[in-house]
């Protein structure tokens, strides 16, 4: 498990009369190096009180992607109600409810102005604790919480296997 070069932060602005703490330059660098690229990596981060993890790992078959974990664990029901920790920590998404061969079917069918006015707005909304990028990751906790710390990153298969060699 590595430490961070640059544990404290950057502080940037005040709201309310309290300074707001971001990552650092440096911080951020260091996340790109150690998560952003590679097949595995992960960044724990200390958010507003809530210990957040960010592993990059097999999110379908040969497909990576950035999973968030909220004080060690994720739970389903986070992703279909409004929880705070899927509002604060995970990526908002918004599917059309009608796309591509059904969509082109319905529009052929009610018409083209009732398809624009009553079908298309039409989309499914949930967070999905999967992110596309560790950038947009870091950029949604900067926006949306008061304290975003970097507190180590790691590998953790390395981990797993150092901790069977200790015992």
């Amino acid at each position: 498990m590595e430490i961070s070069p640059g544990i404290s932060g950057g502080s940037e602005g005040s709201e309310k009369g309290q300074d707001r703490i971001f990552l650092s330059k440096e911080d951020r660098a260091y996340i790109e190096d150690k998560v952003g690229s590679g097949f595995f990596g992960r960044a724990e981060f200390l958010i507003d009180g809530y210990r957040v993890t960010l592993q990059r790992e097999f999110i379908a078959k040969d497909r990576l992607g950035l999973m968030t974990y909220v004080g060690g664990l994720f739970k389903v029901v986070w992703s279909s109600q409004r929880a705070p920790e899927a509002t604060l920590f995970f990526h908002l998404k918004r599917i059309p409810f009608y796309r591509g061969r059904a969509a082109a079917k319905l529009k052929k069918a009610v018409g083209k102005r009732y398809y624009d006015r009553e079908c298309r707005p039409k989309k499914i909304e949930f967070y999905s604790p999967i992110w596309p990028t560790l950038r947009a990751a870091l950029k949604a906790f900067e926006e949306r919480n008061f304290s975003v710390q970097l507190l180590r990153t790691g590998h953790p298969i390395l981990e797993a296997e150092a901790a069977k060699r200790v015992l």
